[in-house]
């Protein structure tokens, strides 16, 4: 996100949270607006609950998947980068480092649903149904295929080398997150992406190797 918004000359290290925070209450200010929506001010501690447990059911499969796929101890495989090196670290003090783990997860849940599902889905939506005047279909299957492409290609860099088979389970998630998005909305793919990385960061700190 701070690579991104340095592109326009802007900087500020809380920058990406002042951006998370004016698109979440600019998206409350428009469902306010729809007398067919509920109250969006109004705490609604049932739907919680209901969204929590719903997550649980939709990051398990994805983690299944990821535990068959990438056995090795300290590899990246979840759809996280780990830039602290956490996966790798050596300290006894798992518990801190659980809790490190659990920062980037919640970070990488935001900020990443935020750019490559909310952001980048509505405006290729947009360019290809405004621009190319494309059928609904075709826009929605065009935003989810290169919005994944996006979302897959980040996790590489930074020290991790491409890898096709990577790339290939990175693009898979990240279809699945713009089916959960494009269904269940923006908070749901949210909280499913953050426990899906708390439960891979998890699994690689608690399990020992071998």
């Amino acid at each position: 996100m701070l690579d991104f918004l340095d592109l326009f000359g802007v900087t500020g290290r809380h920058l990406p949270a002042l951006v998370v925070a004016a698109v979440l209450l600019g998206m409350h200010l428009v469902r306010r607006r729809d007398p067919a929506t509920p109250d969006p001010w109004r705490p609604e501690p049932k739907l919680y609950l209901a969204m929590a447990l719903e997550a649980v059911v939709l990051a398990l499969p994805l983690f299944v998947l990821t535990s068959a796929l990438f056995r090795e101890p300290n590899a990246a495989a979840a759809g996280t980068l780990d830039p602290a090196g956490l996966l790798s670290a050596t300290s006894a003090d798992t518990f801190e480092q659980w809790k490190a783990s659990l920062v980037i997860s919640i970070g990488a849940g935001v900020y990443e649903e935020l750019a490559f599902r909310l952001i980048a889905i509505a405006v290729i939506g947009i360019a290809t149904k405004e621009i190319l005047a494309l059928p609904e279909e075709v826009c929605v299957g065009a935003a989810v295929v290169l919005s994944s492409v996006g979302f897959a290609l980040i996790h590489f860099g930074q020290g991790i080398p491409f890898d096709a088979g990577r790339f290939l389970f990175y693009f898979v998630t990240g279809v699945y997150f713009a089916a959960v998005y494009l269904g269940r909305g923006f908070g749901l793919v949210v909280a499913t992406h953050t426990l899906y990385d708390v439960l891979v960061f998890s699994k690689h700190l608690m399990v020992p190797a071998g």
